[in-house]
């Protein structure tokens, strides 16, 4: 059942929960004109109309600096603004065992060097240098390394380097690699971003890289 009014008559409409930004600078430059028009109302007195000067010049002032401020946040928005894009493909690898700098009868520790040829979105080459750590637990261990990868990513020709650090807690993978900053060279200078890697059941390894270009 509607509300009604003590004295009979239908209420008035309930405000809107929220003004659009056009909305609100309507309302303002409102206020604005209908002080304007208030003071400068015909006047025998010098005073009055040296104050409706006064503040018809604070207001315009004001809708200027407003306008100015929201051509800056917008310019900047839009500086700041970088498209992501996804490179997706296969890969092949092979890795080479080296032997380790120090201590050679310690079989935990390992090293490695390794040749990657990249398909797909990112049409390149991958060196890799990497050492290895085992628990003594099965499954379980780390891996960092560096790798400097060189090619085409979606046409765009160029190097950088990326940095992986895998572990592993009895089977349970985490793998992060991600863009080093400041590595990229040619038409990939700027670039930022991460990896993940796939393998599937028949061995083949896929790549999605997620990545950013200024």
């Amino acid at each position: 059942m509607a509300a009604v009014a003590v004295d009979g008559s239908p209420p008035a409409p309930a405000a809107p929960p929220f003004f659009s930004a056009a909305t609100h600078k309507f309302v303002v430059m409102s206020i604005a004109a209908q002080a304007i028009n208030s003071r400068c109302a015909p006047s025998s007195e010098p005073n009055e109309r040296y104050r409706a000067a006064n503040i018809i010049v604070v207001v315009v002032g004001l809708l200027f600096a407003l306008v100015l401020f929201g051509v800056f946040v917008a310019h900047a928005a839009a500086q700041n603004e970088t498209a992501t894009v996804h490179a997706r493909g296969a890969f092949d690898v092979k890795l080479t065992l080296r032997p380790p700098d120090t201590n050679p009868v310690d079989a935990s520790l390992g090293r490695m060097s390794g040749e990657k040829v990249y398909h797909g979105d990112l049409d390149g080459t991958g060196k890799v240098e990497m050492l290895t750590g085992m628990g003594i637990v099965k499954d379980s261990g780390v891996y960092v390394a560096v790798e400097r990868v060189t090619g085409t990513l979606n046409g765009r020709r160029g190097s950088f380097i990326v940095s992986h650090i895998g572990t592993m807690t009895r089977g349970a993978q985490d793998l992060k690699i991600v863009v080093v900053p400041d590595s990229g060279t040619e038409q990939l200078t700027g670039i930022t971003g991460r990896m993940s890697i796939t393998i599937d059941k028949d061995g083949r390894h896929f790549y999605d890289f997620e990545y950013a270009l200024p």
